[in-house]
């Protein structure tokens, strides 16, 4: 990846001070107020007909469509900084 706001959507996973904080489609769309928490977190992020949509612990945060839509294709996991665990990774092709 050479640009995440041209080559992929990246869902973060950060602190309330970063740029784009948890919840936050980093380059596309910034969610406040969410921070991090020492506890395990729920996300489901939907990627259909072009439409981005991240529901983080149960709650609908953002539903983003971008002028160019992304190609289906990979799906990745990323580490920065801290403390990060993943846990009941699923992946399912929508029709």
């Amino acid at each position: 990846m050479k640009d995440e706001a041209g080559d992929c959507y990246e869902i973060n996973i950060a602190g309330a001070d970063n740029a784009f904080p948890t919840g936050s489609i980093v380059k596309h769309h910034k969610i406040t107020g969410q921070g991090e928490k020492e506890e395990w977190r729920s996300y489901r992020l939907i990627v259909k007909k072009g439409v981005v949509t991240v529901i983080l612990d149960g709650k609908k945060m953002v539903s983003y469509s971008p002028k160019n839509p992304r190609p289906a294709g990979h799906v990745g996991l990323q580490k920065n900084t801290g403390k990060i665990a993943f846990r009941d990774i699923r992946v399912k092709e929508l029709k």
